[in-house]
């Protein structure tokens, strides 16, 4: 398992002003919490509270502006309940150019996540001395020790750095000089009859806006979209954006602004296969954007209302209703905390609502006010049915293929104590209960998310402090990882105490499994997810340094949040790993997608766990590791196991132990040929060698690689056994080419330094079988063992005569060395056959020795 973080950390882009903004700009841009405003020869810059203004002094006020390298993405801005203040398919640029705004000089715009660079190109023989920054709005500008530009600005310092000038390919001095009427570029020696370009760079350090992501999804292609709480200098609202499946470009991003409301949120988010989005939440009131003909266009004067709304693929408003209201200013209002879809465009919201503003259906469930279940057709202009689920509150909500709600809270609703979890399953229609289960210990309880199966297993996470939560025998942590929690101190703040907990319930409602799931802090379980095994996804906050951790990113410690899956006994981590900085809110959005990555939105980041696949050996992926060939392995044969991961990222050798053996377990790899532990001489994700037990007998055996990093192995491939297996090692290891061959004089056997026939050689290979007296795994050869099958050496068709075959004294045991005389007739040359024969079984006819002529 591995991470891949920081998918809103996009590049910038530029946009044209068509009325997004009220700002006298041609074009606007938004960097990682930065604003930029272009208007000719000067730019507005924002970065939180601090703000200036960018003019080049003297320069042509009437310089056009030129969009370039058209981007994937859009915007759109959803502005205030008149649709004639939207704006929608706001197309996206790379750069913006103005050209000449000094004579022969252009100035062009570009950027990056968090930087805003900006090109001053030179032409031949243009004056660059008429170049004057100046930073309205600023305190102080000054030079910093290493060149850079100090912007002091109320709001705080941004920097620029120093300027980086190029000129066919070669960099050209350039530094800033402050005066008193600007500031300019001194330049070094360049050539004034070529080109010149000079590129400063404002340094615009990203920080996420706060709060940050709500809530994330993915579609079917793997296309990601997150929605949280946005701002910028002129309106705070909602944003979504839809970034590609490698997280790499932005799609779209819409804006959902209800002027003169501090707060929009969005709880619950769904996509369909249409790649059509779905968003419930909540605002302020009044000037939300509805769509004429939905179901409640009418806005409350005060107060919170919730909302539902649909997006199409594009990122543009298909329809946006409201749901309810409130009964007065200290009311809470109503809003909507969870969203799901069918495939019919059908849309379920379910939340809380403390008015009557959303008139019940005939036939429906009615239990009072407090909770509501929603179903609103494809339009998003009638209700199908308008139930009230009783005094809960409503956090989250799925539906199954037949159209079954569930819907999970607590009954804190409104002042209920100890508050209880509760999952209930509504029927197709809307008119009854399936089942209804309180999770519920002596102390308090809330479900915060559910997901459900295809087979109607609900799969409910939430938080407790009750020390008698409902477990189940052999669950993963049946009893409480904590102690119990402090009395309240009326004098002091609260302490946070509470677990998390995970329980699957089976289509009746009945446990299938409920566990624990937390250290000995306080632990938030926030979102669930379930793949197609029946594997949970749970993720949320700990401050728990003992919080169960499997194949962890790093250990857990501080105020991290948390991503565990659970097998689908509910008895076992499949992974459990801390992520973000300490003192991180954490997660409270969590989607799948079918290859088992997990999305993770939070506060702090917006995340992508990317699941490495478990290890497998490749078709015909073990090999003979001299030739590097398939075929029947050998006792003592050194073998390459090929797949995917094998073995850890960085390679990984082994260290001989004081008896001067090899082990078992080379950088977490284990390797088992027919359930024998074999010694490993190299380890890597996608290569093993290993050295087959001399042990392993019969005809058949299995070969297996087992990751201890990840904690999986890989399906046992069947191969067949044979007594020997030879194979000469290449020089080069690559199984083909010039033999690892030492000449007479003990060096390498090259075209260059041939072996003189007549003389002897070393031959190095592998695969030889059983020796007299027997070696023993993974042990250095000491004396002369010999090979107990016959060994034929051929040598340009010749046979050649051997002095010694057996194991390679100081080598590991498998490793054979051949002493053998060139023949006096053998054909010379830089590349002649050489083969060995060891039991009737010849080697493959890959390699070659260098042979000269021996002397007259």
């Amino acid at each position: 398992m591995n991470t891949l973080l920081a998918l809103v950390l996009l590049p910038l882009h530029f946009e044209p002003n068509v009325g997004q903004t009220d700002m006298p700009a041609q074009y606007v841009a938004r960097g990682s919490g930065y604003e930029v405003a272009l208007d000719g020869a000067q730019a507005d810059i924002r970065r939180g509270k601090a703000a200036f203004t960018l003019r080049f002094r003297g320069a042509n006020p009437d310089a056009e502006g030129e969009a370039l390298e058209p981007q994937r993405g859009m915007s759109n801005y959803l502005i205030g309940a008149n649709p004639t203040g939207w704006r929608q398919h706001v197309p996206h640029f790379g750069r913006v150019r103005y050209r000449g705004i000094y004579p022969g000089i252009d100035l062009v715009y570009h950027g990056r996540r968090e930087a805003l660079e900006y090109d001053l190109v030179v032409a031949a023989g243009a004056d660059t001395s008429r170049i004057r920054l100046e930073f309205e709005g600023a305190r102080k500008v000054r030079l910093t020790p290493t060149g850079d530009l100090a912007i002091e600005t109320p709001g705080g310092e941004i920097q620029q750095r120093r300027p980086v000038a190029r000129q066919d390919g070669r960099s050209v001095d350039c530094r800033y000089l402050v005066r008193p009427t600007g500031v300019q570029l001194k330049l070094g020696r360049y050539d004034h009859a070529r080109p010149l370009v000079i590129d400063p760079i404002l340094s615009l350090e990203y920080s996420l806006p706060s709060p940050g992501a709500n809530v994330v999804a993915v579609d079917s292609s793997g296309s990601t979209y997150v929605a949280g709480s946005g701002s910028t200098s002129l309106y705070t609202g909602l944003v979504i954006a839809k970034l590609t499946p490698a997280g790499d470009a932005l799609l779209y991003s819409t804006y959902i602004v209800s002027p003169g409301s501090p707060f929009v949120a969005a709880f619950g988010i769904a996509v369909d296969g249409a790649g059509n989005v779905y968003l419930g939440g909540e605002t302020l009131v009044p000037g939300f954007p509805v769509t004429p003909g939905a179901f409640q266009t009418t806005q409350p004067q005060q107060g919170t209302v919730g909302f539902v709304l649909k997006l199409d693929r594009s990122g543009s408003l298909v329809y946006s209703t409201l749901l309810g209201g409130s009964s007065g200013p200290f009311s809470p209002g109503t809003s909507v905390q969870g969203i799901a879809a069918d495939g019919a465009g059908n849309v379920y919201a379910a939340g809380f609502t403390s008015a009557a503003g959303i008139p019940p259906t005939s036939g429906a469930l009615q239990r009072g006010l407090g909770g509501f279940l929603v179903k609103l057709n494809p339009t998003g202009s009638a209700l199908v049915y308008s139930a009230s689920v009783g005094n809960v509150t409503p956090h989250g909500l799925a539906t199954d293929t037949s159209g079954n709600a569930f819907v999970v809270g607590g009954n804190e609703a409104p002042l209920a104590v100890p508050g209880h979890a509760f999952v209930m399953k509504v029927n197709p229609a809307g008119s009854a209960l399936v089942y209804e289960h309180d999770i519920a210990g002596s102390g308090t309880e809330s479900a915060a998310a559910v997901a459900v199966d295809s087979s109607g297993n609900a799969y409910v996470t939430g938080s407790t402090n009750s020390q008698d939560f409902p477990t189940t025998a052999g669950a993963l942590q049946p009893k409480p990882p904590g102690p119990p929690c402090p009395p309240p101190n009326p004098k002091g703040p609260p302490v946070p105490c509470s677990h998390g907990f995970v329980s699957k319930l089976g289509p009746d409602g009945q446990f299938v499994y409920s566990t624990y799931l937390g250290g000995s802090g306080a632990d938030n379980s926030e979102a669930i997810a379930v793949d197609g095994a029946g594997e949970a996804y749970v993720a949320g906050n700990t401050s728990s340094s003992d919080f169960p951790a499997a194949i962890p990113l790093r250990a857990f410690g501080g105020e991290v949040g948390f991503l565990a899956k659970l097998n689908a006994g509910g008895n076992a981590l499949r992974y459990s790993t801390p992520f973000g900085a300490n003192n991180a809110t954490g997660a409270v959005g969590l989607a799948l997608d079918g290859a088992g990555n997990a999305y993770i939105a939070g506060a702090n980041l917006v995340a992508k766990i990317a699941v490495v696949p478990g290890p497998k050996i490749a078709s015909a992926g073990v090999v003979n590791g001299a030739s590097l060939l398939p075929g029947p392995l050998a006792p003592g044969e050194i073998i390459t196991i090929f797949g995917a991961g094998l073995g850890p990222v960085m390679p990984a050798t082994p260290t001989a132990d004081s008896s001067g053996s090899i082990g078992t377990s080379v950088g977490g790899t284990r390797v088992l040929v027919g359930g024998i532990p074999a010694p490993v001489l190299y380890a890597q994700a996608n290569q093993v060698n290993a050295i087959v037990p001399l042990g392993v007998a019969g005809t058949l055996a299995s070969v297996a690689v087992i990751n201890q990093g990840t904690g999986a192995g890989t399906p046992p491939v069947d191969v067949l056994l044979a007594p020997v297996a030879p194979a000469i090692f290449a020089a080069d290891g690559s199984g083909a080419g010039p033999a690892a061959i030492l000449n007479q004089d003990g060096k390498l056997n090259t075209p260059l330094d041939p072996a003189q026939q007549g003389e002897f050689i070393a031959i190095y290979g592998t695969g030889g079988g059983q020796t007299t007296p027997p070696e023993s795994d993974g042990q250095m050869v000491t004396g002369t063992p010999k090979l107990t099958l016959p060994v034929e050496v051929t040598i340009g068709g010749l046979s050649a005569e051997v002095a010694y075959a057996g194991g390679a004294p100081t080598l590991v045991a498998g490793t054979i060395q051949v002493n053998a005389r060139v023949p006096a007739n053998t054909p010379t040359g830089p590349g002649v056959p050489i083969t060995l024969t060891i039991g009737g079984v010849t080697s493959a006819p890959t390699v070659t020795i260098a042979v000269r002529a021996a002397p007259l």
